[in-house]
């Protein structure tokens, strides 16, 4: 762009008409720039400047080349209402509409347009003589006369029904005639203007039924309203969404015109919706409106939105003087919602004690139970005026919805004025709640639970029993301290509660803490004369949780108050063990400088040693191992401690520990001869682990012809292992033990057929094929049977029993025909035919094993089992206790036939149904439940 032309640009955009001149007559523009210079003097929106441009272009241009004049120019002339610009520029080309105003046949927003919208009498009288624009649909389809009329020039109403314009057309996208869109905006001297027209279609409209009374009255147009009904307009006549206009009136509040409306014949009975008039009147207490309606003949109990009556709406809202006028004139007082809330529910919700009273004494019921299980009591469980207003009208204070009382909703939400009203009428404080998680809890349960002090303290004040047990036997006292809410202990204790009081497992309020609880909250208790040694179910003392918890700042706190440090018997032996067990190596070091003894021996667990290597199979061993590693460390660790079931610690490390552990044991003096309670050596119990772990103790001196005091070999525990690289080590040391039997005559196949222990590590079924296909081509005897459990069992029917894959089945049943080869097949079935049985949950203790179909669980040891296996021997392993035992259904008669199918993992817990399957109840893997109050509520 020259010089020139950009000054001529600048001086157009900001009005500058002189120098424009000047410059324009000095100025060859070709037609972009003659586009730039108009565009900008279209923007200063200055006659003068515009008509400056237009006429320059004009000039400049040739009638071969014309120019194609923008729609934004001749809009500005309109919009400035300059019909000397607009018919210079219609003399030169321009449209009328504009080359892209339009879709089909409806103009767009063009100059036509905008001369309507704005009123411009003088360029919509010129372009009315220029082009037949009178009846053209516009934006939106709307015709010159709705626009008009929308904006409110009456002097352009007059002009186009003058030309001929339809008063009677619709337009819009929702169908509106030009008298609607009047009312709509209220213009309503352009309404005045329309109504005199003779040939108006005052009820006119489209598919969206917004009639012109329907929108004068939806607006609170009431002069327009007023007009349309002297002249004739249908007040009943259903307008948009199928409302009348007395429901437009009603729901917006507009009463002068609900009462123009009735005064002029409007039915309150014409409706097709829930917005009904008297119950939308009385719901906004419209006293005077309700009454012009019932004597205007609407029914009274007229259902509305809800199925709400006027007087439900009424209670509602509170508004009592309604109430009683619809009750004087027949309303029922005892009707309910949709929900089956009656009018008491719902006065109740917003505290309407006046409306509770009027009602009742018209025969509402009191303890009526809605839909949604609540009485009015309930729903006004924060509103004690109308709580009292109830109860002294006779409701029951006692009442139960949803498990719950009034008193216990009351104080559950710290609602304590509702509390302190509920109980001046002497409600049952021990009514108990009967669902989770406040099953078998008062209401002084469900405050406490909450938090709720205020509410705490009334109800104890009024007697409630400081010591009620919840479902699980847990009392207030246990929530307050799982809490950790000092003073909600406090107040507790000021009424005298016991604070040794143990829920059904055990659990003291002491054992409640978890691993953030403060002293705050346990001192109180302590000097109130809790007991540091009482013990759960399982043995565990206040000490013992402390450290499972990991709480450190408690453990010496408990010290310091004098808990016993060296006490074992427990499921996990003392806290030094506990804490081997289930802790950290600082909560291990913490204990040992308090004073404990890392020799002390549980006669179950053996010494804390022996917990942080038993818990490696089931925890980290990482962790574990920094554990062991630091005992080791430690001058006074007696490493051939005996006197626990478990033997030495050695024997035991062997079958849990890595080789470093073992090693260092060894380094430390451990001797590889001493037997534990059933006579299984280091040697026995490395075989279950690895070779490297074998290899060490037999170089060690180690006997592999040593047998325990059931008569199990080395190669039995090497089986238990799942490694076919330990069974053949054992038999290349001694091929004499590859047909030993145990004392019950079980020899080394029918234990291979059995499967192998939840200690094994990543063994599959392939792999016990190849450890029965090893110990077969080896020589053992595939014929060998064992009696028990009223049968006879030969390895394949073992193998069945446990669920173990039909290719280790009919290895083991090839293997007994190629030794009887005059078998017949009904012979070879009652041989090897057995359903399989269902497991158990957890080991055996006595080999390692799953356990199938019996479990034997000892009452007198914490968490002891054995199979059935070993139970018949169980006078030479575990003598003098008394057993427990528990049958599983044997189940799936279905021989398993795919590649690798079954199996025989002692950890599997689904070869019967789900329903079939008994769950331990101290598992080893559960690392919490010990100590997790929470698990027993």
């Amino acid at each position: 762009m020259s010089t020139l032309v950009s000054a001529a640009w600048e001086a157009a955009r900001y009005r500058q008409s002189d120098l424009l001149k000047e410059l324009l007559d000095h100025c060859t523009l070709n037609s972009a720039q003659m586009h730039d210079i108009l565009w900008a003097a279209n923007w200063s929106a200055d006659e003068e400047v515009i008509d400056l441009v237009v006429s320059c272009i004009i000039r400049s241009t040739r009638s071969e080349s014309p120019f194609e004049w923008p729609d934004f120019i001749l809009i500005r002339a309109a919009t400035l209402n300059s019909t000397s610009l607009l018919a210079k520029l219609l003399d030169a080309g321009a449209s009328v509409h504009g080359k892209y105003d339009y879709e089909g046949d409806i103009y767009l927003h063009s100059a036509v347009f905008w001369s309507a919208a704005a009123g411009h009498l003088d360029s919509l009288k010129f372009f009315l003589g220029r082009a037949a624009i009178a009846d053209r649909l516009y934006s939106r389809r709307r015709q010159l006369l709705h626009i008009t009329s929308a904006h409110g020039h009456v002097g352009a109403v007059r002009l186009l029904l003058a030309a001929g314009a339809d008063i009677n057309a619709l337009g819009g996208d929702d169908g509106q005639s030009v008298l609607c869109r009047a009312c709509q905006w209220g213009y309503y001297s352009v309404v005045q203007e329309l109504v005199k027209h003779p040939e108006l279609e005052l009820d006119k409209h489209g598919d969206v039924r917004w009639t012109p009374l329907a929108a004068a009255v939806d607006q609170g147009y009431v002069h327009s309203v007023r007009l349309l009904l002297e002249r004739g307009a249908d007040p009943n006549v259903l307008g948009s969404v199928n409302w009348s206009p007395l429901q437009f009136a009603i729901y917006k509040g507009h009463d002068h015109i609900t009462k123009l409306l009735l005064e002029h014949g409007a039915n309150p009975h014409v409706t097709k919706n829930e917005i009904v008039p008297l119950p939308e009147a009385a719901g906004a207490g419209k006293l005077e409106l309700v009454k012009l309606l019932v004597e205007a003949g609407h029914p009274v109990d007229a259902p509305g939105t809800y199925n709400r009556t006027a007087l439900l709406r009424a209670a509602y809202s509170g508004h009592r003087e309604v109430a009683e006028y619809l009750i004087s004139k027949g309303a029922q007082a005892t009707l309910s919602d949709q929900g089956n809330s009656n009018g008491l529910h719902l006065a109740a919700e917003k505290g309407h004690a006046g409306i509770i009273r009027l009602l009742s004494d018209h025969g509402t019921s009191l303890n009526q139970v809605s839909e949604a299980g609540w009485t009015p009591l309930h729903i006004a469980y924060s509103q004690p005026q109308a709580t009292r207003a109830l109860l002294e009208k006779g409701a029951n204070p006692n009442i139960v919805a949803w498990n719950w009382t009034p008193l216990a909703l009351s104080a559950t939400y710290n609602q304590t004025e509702n509390v302190r009203t509920l109980l001046e009428f002497g409600p049952d404080l021990e009514v108990q709640y009967g669902d989770d998680p406040y099953n078998g809890y008062t209401a002084l349960g469900c405050a406490v639970k909450k938090e709720r002090l205020d509410s705490v303290r009334l109800l104890l004040e009024a007697g409630a029993n400081v010591d009620h047990q919840g479902s699980k036997g847990q009392t207030p006292l246990h929530d307050a301290v799982r809490l950790d809410n000092p003073a909600l202990i406090q107040l507790l204790l000021e009424f005298r509660p016991d604070v040794n009081h143990a829920q059904q497992e055990g659990f003291t309020p002491l054992m409640y803490m978890s691993p953030s609880t403060r002293m705050e909250t346990l001192r109180p208790l302590i000097n109130a004369g809790a007991d540091l040694e009482a013990r759960n179910r399982k043995g565990l003392s206040v000490l013992m949780c402390a450290v499972g918890h990991e709480n450190a700042a408690m453990v010496k706190y408990l010290l310091a108050r004098g808990a016993e440090l060296n006490t074992v018997g427990s499921i996990r032996g003392g806290p030094l063990h506990y804490a081997c067990w289930d802790s950290s190596l600082d909560m291990v070091k913490l204990l040992v400088a308090a004073g404990a003894d890392i020799n002390l021996v549980d006669p179950q667990n053996g010494s804390p040693l022996h917990q942080a290597a038993y818990r490696g199979p089931f925890g980290e061993w990482e962790h574990q191992s920094k554990i062991c590693k630091y005992l080791l460390s430690l001058e006074e660790l007696d490493v051939n401690s005996t006197g626990s079931m478990r033997g030495s610690l050695l024997s035991w490390i062997c079958v849990t520990a890595p080789l470093e552990i073992v090693t260092a044991l060894l380094d430390k003096g451990a001797r590889v001869d001493q037997p534990d309670i059933q006579g299984r050596t280091a040697i026995h119990l490395a075989a279950a682990n690895s070779v490297s772990h074998l290899d060490l103790i037999f170089e060690q001196g180690g006997d592999i012809e040593a047998r325990d005091h059931v008569g199990r070999t080395v190669l039995h525990f090497a089986i238990l292992s799942g490694s076919a690289a330990l069974v053949e080590r054992v038999l290349s040391l001694s091929c004499e033990l590859l047909d030993a039997p145990d004392d019950d005559g079980w020899t080394p196949l029918l234990w291979a057929a059995r499967g192998w222990t939840r200690l094994s590590r990543t063994t599959t079924a392939s792999v016990q094929e190849e450890i029965i296909s090893m110990l077969l081509n080896r020589g053992a005897n595939p014929c060998t049977q064992w009696v028990g459990l009223g049968r006879t069992w030969s390895a394949a029917k073992i193998a069945r029993y446990h669920g173990h894959s039909g290719n280790v089945v009919r290895l083991l049943e090839d293997a007994y025909q190629t030794a009887h080869p005059q078998a017949d097949a009904l012979e070879i079935v009652g041989i090897h035919f057995s359903r399989v049985a269902a497991s158990f949950r957890g080991t055996c203790d006595g080999c390692f094993m799953g356990l199938y179909g019996y479990r034997y669980k000892c009452q007198v040891c914490f968490d002891f089992d054995l199979c059935y296996k070993c139970f018949l021997t169980r006078h030479k392993t575990h003598d003098g206790h008394d057993f427990s035992s528990t049958e599983a259904e044997e189940k799936y008669v279905e021989e398993p036939e795919e590649e690798g199918g079954g199996g025989g993992d002692a950890n599997s817990t689904t070869h019967g149904s789900s329903s079939d399957v008994q769950e331990s109840e101290d598992s080893d893997s559960d690392k919490d439940s010990d100590v997790d109050s929470s698990s027993s509520d």
